[in-house]
């Protein structure tokens, strides 16, 4: 027996307060002991079906397709960009990346976007980014844009000409 069997049905949901995995199926002892023997589910007795906390392992375990990021993050961006974020997450998911990348990605654009607010993703340049940011938002810890924003990074060195080869090298 295994989760896959059709006789169980799993849905995302809330209990409490708490993310949790709701597990439905038909009132069976077999059925019971398997899920108590491969998890920690509790019963509801106010919804009237099991749940287990909604983690990785269960959602792996249940064949669910396992959350980017929460739903605090999505309420920190604005409305506006919230469809250029579901894009870049599908892009991700399309490139085959593993979830942690998928992860750390998703949370440092909506970074990006939370600092842009209600500007539109797609109509921004760094120029733009530049004049309509606070000059806090750019000291980040971990900062999301360059220091100078549009002028040159004193962290890079410049792109230099090599008079023998006449093509552009970086310098080390």
């Amino acid at each position: 027996m295994s989760f896959t069997d059709k006789r169980f049905q799993f849905q995302p949901g809330e209990h409490n307060g708490e993310r949790v995995i709701w597990i439905r199926f038909e009132r069976n002892q077999e059925l019971i002991t398997y899920l108590r023997s491969q998890t920690k589910a509790r019963w509801s007795a106010s919804r009237k079906a099991w749940y287990v906390t909604d983690n990785r392992h269960h959602r792996q375990l249940f064949g669910i397709e396992p959350v980017i990021v929460g739903k605090e993050v999505l309420n920190k961006i604005h409305i506006v960009n919230i469809s250029a974020f579901k894009r870049f997450q599908e892009q991700l998911k399309l490139k085959g990346y593993s979830e942690n990348t998928l992860r750390t990605y998703s949370l440092e654009f909506a970074r990006l976007l939370y600092i842009l607010k209600s500007m539109p993703s797609r109509s921004t340049g760094w120029n733009s980014i530049c004049s309509s940011t606070r000059e806090g938002d750019l000291h980040h810890p971990r900062p999301l844009l360059p220091r100078s924003c549009g002028r040159l990074d004193p962290r890079t060195r410049p792109r230099r000409r090599n008079p023998l080869e006449g093509k552009l090298y970086l310098m080390a």
